[in-house]
């Protein structure tokens, strides 16, 4: 998933991306997003889902944003042999 850093969003705001790179057999998410609630920025992941009348819905989950950190650079003086 790619990620945007749009830090504008307002409380009570939603912005939700479809996942382009997303392969159909993947357990990622359908689509992405961000919110704002109580000041904090969430994450958003929604899948599309049938009900057993064949009703199309949105199922997912709202979890704390954690930007995703590069590990750090490994040089020839951090291997140990």
């Amino acid at each position: 998933m790619s990620e945007t850093t749009n830090t504008d969003l307002q409380e009570g705001q939603v912005r939700i991306f479809k996942n382009q790179g997303r392969k159909p057999e993947s357990r990622e998410p359908e689509y992405w997003g961000k919110t704002m609630i109580d000041g904090k920025e969430r994450r958003i992941s929604l899948w599309l889902a049938e009900s057993q009348s064949g009703n199309k819905y949105f199922q997912g989950k709202i979890q704390e944003y954690k930007p995703q950190v590069a590990e750090p650079y490994k040089t020839a003086d951090d291997v140990p042999f």
